[in-house]
């Protein structure tokens, strides 16, 4: 349909200051609109005025295969009455369809000529007569985001128009409304939004509060906060906030990101961190909570929703099951003192029985010379069996005294093979694995060779109808997440050496208790239950990790992980066994004793070995016979001594005074006053009680040379 040259608007529409102020109504006309209806009708009355027209309306053509039209808004003059029913839905003529279709796909305004029937049968098929008085039509293009596009209209019923001149002012009313109408649109999404974020936090089964990260203070909170807190939604909302949270919490100054507080800087970057907060209540009471945040973006503030939920029961019984825990774990430890003690005088009152039998017959057959060394050996044989008690309790306690060096446990466990294959038996293969490239590992050599025998006596024992077992030696890494699963556990590169049997293998309640003392399987009078726990507390004395895996029919790896040597290899020193024991020249020798019976039977041995000695009880008495007497060669002091000062302590001072002065230690139990991290410095010498004459010969001689 082509324009024909027509009376042009009159000239408000085409004078830049007319034009600047009709858009100016039109602003004004939305901002005062609430809704979307209220903006149109406000619209159109300032069209109708702006652009002399008769009738204006905005519709939206619904393109579908289902065609129709649907009228959104329709506004026109007394005499030239609308056309449509506004939001009815119009079935679309094909006719109809094709001028919309033009409007939709032109990014600038239409303007048509229509006169008389031709108009009606496009507009209106015949149906109202207003529209046979249509002489001229604009139609545009109103562009929605996110919606579907309308088309506003306008129509000139008394003359003929030529719409040159306001084609401009046509189109920027037309994107004026389409603004305003997704501006409205998309505030009632945001309040619908809100409103069911407000439904869900009033409704939600736990408190929640919204908080102001800039201010400090409650914006919202819904009815279990105000139970929770104690306080009414009017005492809390922009009045309180959480004051009481230490710095570390405190929301203040989250928009400088370098500001704002760990916990903030986390739910700002999509986080949710969980805390506990103790919560004062309005009565006075302290309420434990768990708060959970979760950062709410807002065009003008930073909130932060909080989830609290009360866990004042939970804390209470986590106190009561800690206080259950702590009850069973005495239980435990009575009852592994209970174990301890039983085994202990179990196997000491044998001993002893050994020792006063055999010294009953020395007095009854004291004429006898081959009864009497009988007896002395069998006196000898029991008490060497109660040292090594007593050392083994001593191992498992972490508490005898070690000499670790760096050695090559692969040619420690070919130098024990033979010795292995003596002690089993027939029945047990045996299979010694190495790998190449073996570090050194750092231990004490006797307490390895001591380690080794009894795992593989304990795996002979497990296994008595014969089997396999495979003693394996490799290096291993133990990273810092296996390390933390592991109390007493530095992670780092460790000597593992496996024991491994074919054995009946342990139930999982068994092997939970495998190392403690005095815990066996065996049958009474069939092992003491003291040789898993001698290697566990041996090797955790060295600085290493103890592990045993176990399955009923199947058998069990003992693993001991001993820390990795950088050193060089220290080679063997001499046999004691070997050593010859030489006379003494009647050297001075201090003994330092608080128990009398050994200070006596000490000076009787020294003075058998051709010594002098003096004798002390405590330091002070000590001190002053070195004062008293320069020619005393050497100090032979107990490490634990009554009085002020320990043998470790005396040594210093005596030191002081005589720098040229020997001191050798003699201790049962040395405590700490020696150890160092579990192991006995190399510049100190010390003689394990109980000692033989022979022991005691080899390590004064040590200092006393001829």
């Amino acid at each position: 349909m082509g324009m024909k040259n027509r009376n042009r608007l009159t000239p408000r529409t085409h004078l830049s200051v007319e034009v600047l102020s009709t858009l100016e109504s039109v602003n004004e006309a939305i901002l005062r609109s609430t809704n979307t209806e209220q903006m149109l009708e406000y619209v159109l009355d300032e069209i109708l005025v702006a652009f002399d027209c008769d009738r204006t309306w905005l519709v939206d053509p619904c393109m579908s295969d289902d065609a129709y039209f649907q009228v959104h808004a329709e506004r026109s003059l007394p005499e030239f009455p609308g056309a449509w029913t506004t939001e009815a839905r119009r079935p679309l003529a094909s006719e109809v369809a094709n001028i919309f279709q033009l409007a939709l796909s032109s990014s600038t305004p239409l303007a048509f000529d229509l006169h008389g029937n031709h108009a009606a049968e496009i507009l209106a098929a015949g149906e109202v007569d207003g529209y046979l008085h249509v002489k001229s039509q604009l139609m545009v293009r109103v562009h929605l985001c996110g919606l579907d596009h309308w088309i506003l209209g306008i129509q000139h019923c008394r003359f003929a128009v030529d719409y040159s001149d306001a084609e401009r002012l046509f189109r920027a009313i037309a994107q004026r409304i389409a603004d305003g109408i997704t501006t409205i649109h998309a505030e009632s999404l945001l309040v619908q939004s809100e409103e069911r974020f407000a439904t869900l936090v009033h409704n939600a089964p736990e408190a929640v509060v919204i908080l102001d990260c800039d201010k400090g203070i409650y914006t919202d909170v819904n009815a279990k906060a105000e139970i929770l807190f104690g306080r009414s939604r009017e005492e809390l909302v922009n009045k309180m906030g959480p004051v009481s949270l230490s710095p570390e919490y405190q929301p203040n100054g989250i928009s400088s990101e370098d500001a704002a507080p760990p916990l903030i800087k986390i739910a700002v970057d999509g986080g949710f961190p969980t805390f506990e907060w103790d919560h004062l209540h309005s009565s006075g009471r302290i309420v434990p909570c768990q708060i959970t945040l979760a950062y709410l973006p807002y065009p003008t503030r930073n909130l932060l929703r909080g989830s609290l939920t009360d866990i004042t029961e939970l804390k209470l019984a986590e106190e009561e099951r800690r206080e259950l825990e702590a009850r069973l774990v005495q239980s435990q430890k009575m009852e592994a003192i209970g174990n301890l003690t039983g085994g202990i005088a179990h196997d000491f009152n044998n001993l002893l029985t050994i020792v006063l039998g055999h010294l009953d017959l020395l007095e009854l057959d004291s004429g006898n010379e081959k009864h009497v060394l009988e007896n002395i050996e069998q006196i000898r044989s029991a008490s060497e069996r109660a040292s090594a008690l007593t050392h083994r309790l001593l191992a498992f306690a972490r508490r005898q005294p070690l000499r670790p060096k760096a050695l090559h446990a692969a040619r420690k466990l070919k130098g024990m093979e033979e010795l292995l294959r003596s002690s089993l038996g027939e029945t047990v293969s045996i299979e010694v694995i190495l790998v190449d490239g073996l570090w050194l590992c750092m231990a004490d050599e006797a307490q390895i060779e001591n380690a080794i025998l009894n795992l593989a006596i304990n795996a002979r024992d497990a296994m008595p109808d014969g089997g396999n077992l495979t003693i394996e030696a490799g290096n291993a890494n133990l990273d810092p997440e296996y390390a933390r699963s592991h109390a007493d556990l530095e992670p780092g590169q460790y000597v593992v050496i496996s024991v491994t049997d074919t054995g009946i293998g342990m139930e999982p309640d068994v092997l939970e208790q495998a190392p403690t003392p005095f815990f066996t399987t065996k049958p009474i009078g069939k092992g003491t239950g003291l040789g898993l726990s001698m290697v566990y507390g041996f090797v955790k004395q060295s600085g290493g990790h103890f592990k045993i895996y176990s399955e009923v029919g199947l058998g069990t790896t003992v693993n001991i992980y001993l820390p990795r040597s950088f050193s060089s290899e220290e080679k063997d020193g001499i046999k004691a066994d070997s050593l010859v024991i030489r006379r003494g020249k009647g050297q001075l020798i201090l003994v330092v004793e608080d128990e009398y019976s050994v200070l006596a039977l000490t000076k009787t041995l020294l003075s058998h070995l051709g010594y002098k000695t003096l004798e002390a009880s405590n330091g002070a008495d000590a001190l002053r016979l070195i004062d008293q007497y320069p020619n005393i060669k050497l100090l032979l002091t107990d490490v634990v001594l009554g009085g002020d000062m320990n043998g470790a302590e005396l040594a210093v001072k005596a030191l002081e005074a005589r720098p040229d002065l020997g001191v050798l230690y003699m201790s049962g139990y040395t405590a700490d006053a020696l150890l160092h991290h579990g192991t006995v410095d190399s510049h100190i010498t010390l003689l394990e009680k109980p000692f033989s004459q022979r022991s005691l010969a080899l390590h004064v001689q040590k200092f006393l040379t001829n």
